[in-house]
């Protein structure tokens, strides 16, 4: 049963007993009002009537008490201490009289009285450890350390060791300043408890202040082997480990803490942004402020926040598959903000998740029905998975075919056109790749895949060429172009000219591309030159090209050949 509610029936059984003296109706009225007012919370009437029995009868200790006590807690200790006295001296034997006077006397830091009275219990009651204790703690607060200790030996001598004691011994020797005493007293409770956490802590941070830091260290480690998210543990490490700039070890414990929810998640956020700020942390230490970013988010998976805050971190070290793996959780709870849209789509483009960049730019298109770019964005991403038919049905949705104003206007009609080509509808695409160069006749790519995709039909041969060669014009150094003019030679059967192409586009850049490579096999085995022709097919199979057909090329070279 707890105090209060000993009170409590003490009070009533009291409270009936003199009502059966008094017979007084207001005065038992009162009483029991008063235990019932105290009870739901209601300090100030159990105040006024308490005070109104004490009015009609001043000898009943129970109301002192009372009164007593509901001072204490509102704070008027000179109040308390006058009817926690009275209580005491009406009935000197009562435990709770006793004790609460006590605690009152030293709230009123009256400890000479206190002393008196707890000499006085000691030498009538000495077996009674609690009026020991009490003393020697009146003494430690009137800084008599001395006499507190001899106190405390005193109990241990005679009754043993125990925890309580011996933590208050310590506490002394600590207030001294005598820290290496005070961990010579833990180490008495830890003998007694080896298993004990709190205790262990208490050592550490002695030890700490008593500069022996090995100690404290060696305490701190057997506290994370008992509980390895102890917070003052790790908190501690972290400390001492970043003062003697072994930093990679500080954030391991700082990690560690991390996963303890003893911190709040605004602090954390705190700690993770002042090191994220600081350019020499940034750069010497990522991989652990990494681990620590994937702490929070696998701790707080869903907050909007941090989900956020890993994405900028993931962008700003280029790792743009986490960054997107960081900001998806947010995305699929239905983000409102449309750049967060913008940027998930892109990150799924550099990291070539055409599925996600796909689904992303879907959900986008549904939520920001007016944007041009995040429908362009869907038709890329289709385009890159070879839907081009969906394609097609997105941009025309749009009226996208027609016009080229806009950046991604022009960019969605040359995707149109090349899924044109890739479905075979020639006449559509060479319409559009033709609207598309004398709008932009600087669209040197454009006009490269247009002059290219004609040769491969062998379909207005004169025109590819003249395309063609105002790309090389323009782009002389060009690799891609110049592969491109040298191949629509070919097909003009103008093969030394072609060679003289396609060996320029080998030294810009084509001499580890397999169709560059194969190009140069056709070209020289037009004009005769078999033996680089063989050479040529063999270096376009070891760079991935089609194995296969390039061996039958070059069987049919050896079969005809006389060398």
């Amino acid at each position: 049963m707890s105090k209060f509610s000993v009170i409590t029936v003490l009070l009533l059984f009291i409270g009936i007993s003199l009502y059966g003296q008094s017979g007084n109706s207001d005065y038992q009225y009162a009483l029991i009002e008063a235990v019932k007012q105290k009870n739901l919370g209601n300090l100030p009437g159990a105040i006024e009537l308490y005070k109104m029995v004490i009015k009609e009868e001043e000898t009943v200790a129970v109301a002192h008490y009372e009164l007593g006590t509901l001072y204490a807690v509102t704070g008027k200790t000179e109040e308390a201490l006058q009817h926690l006295e009275r209580a005491f001296n009406l009935d000197r034997e009562n435990f709770w009289y006793f004790e609460s006077y006590i605690d009152v006397l030293m709230l009123h830091k009256d400890f000479r009285k206190a002393i008196k009275l707890l000499k006085d219990k000691v030498e009538k009651e000495t077996d009674d450890v609690n009026y020991l204790y009490k003393l020697a703690n009146v003494y430690f607060l009137k800084d008599n350390s001395r006499k507190a200790i001899k106190t405390l030996e005193r109990i241990e001598k005679k009754h043993g060791l125990a925890d309580k004691i011996t933590l208050l011994k310590a506490n002394i020797y600590e207030s001294e300043g005598k820290f290496s005493k005070a961990v010579q007293e833990i180490f008495k409770i830890i003998d007694l408890f080896p298993e004990s956490i709190e205790f262990k802590v208490i050592a550490a941070e002695l030890a700490m202040k008593s500069k022996d830091e090995e100690l404290a260290i060696e305490f701190y480690k057997e506290v994370l082997v008992l509980d390895s998210l102890n917070i003052y543990a790790l908190t501690n490490l972290t400390d001492y480990h970043r003062e003697k700039e072994e930093y990679s070890e500080s954030f391991y414990y700082l990690n560690k803490s991390f996963q303890s929810s003893e911190i709040s998640y605004d602090k954390k956020m705190a700690i993770l942004s002042y090191y994220l700020s600081d350019e020499f942390y940034f750069k010497n230490f990522n991989p652990e402020l990494e681990m620590m970013i994937r702490t929070m988010l696998e701790k707080y998976e869903g907050n909007r926040e941090i989900h956020l805050f890993g994405g900028d971190f993931f962008i700003q070290k280029r790792s743009y598959g986490e960054a997107l793996n960081s900001i998806l959780p947010i995305l699929k709870e239905g983000e409102s903000k449309y750049e967060l849209w913008r940027q998930g789509i892109l990150l799924a483009d550099a990291t070539d998740r055409k599925e996600e960049m796909l689904l992303l730019a879907t959900k986008a298109s549904k939520i920001f029905k007016d944007s041009t770019e995040i429908i362009f964005y869907k038709g890329m991403a289709e385009f890159e998975l070879e839907r081009y038919d969906k394609l097609i049905d997105t941009f025309d949705e749009l009226g996208m075919r027609n016009t080229g104003n806009g950046n991604f206007n022009m960019q969605a009609r040359v995707l149109l056109a090349e899924s044109y080509y890739k479905l075979e509808n020639y006449k559509v695409s060479d319409s559009l790749f033709r609207a598309i160069i004398d709008e932009e006749p600087a669209n040197y790519i454009v006009m490269n895949n247009f002059s290219y995709y004609l040769s491969l039909r062998n379909e207005s041969l004169e025109e590819a060429k003249v395309l063609s060669n105002i790309t090389i014009r323009d782009n002389p150094e060009n690799g891609t172009f110049l592969d491109t003019y040298a191949w629509i030679l070919f097909k003009l059967e103008n093969y030394e000219e072609a060679e003289k192409y396609i060996m320029k586009a080998l030294n810009h850049g084509g001499e580890n591309d397999p169709d560059v490579n194969e190009h140069a096999a056709e070209i020289h085995r037009a004009i005769g030159s078999l033996q680089l022709a063989i050479a040529f097919y063999r270096k376009a199979i070891i760079l991935g090209g089609d194995k296969e057909k390039l061996m039958s090329k070059i069987e049919e070279i050896d079969d005809k050949a006389e060398f």
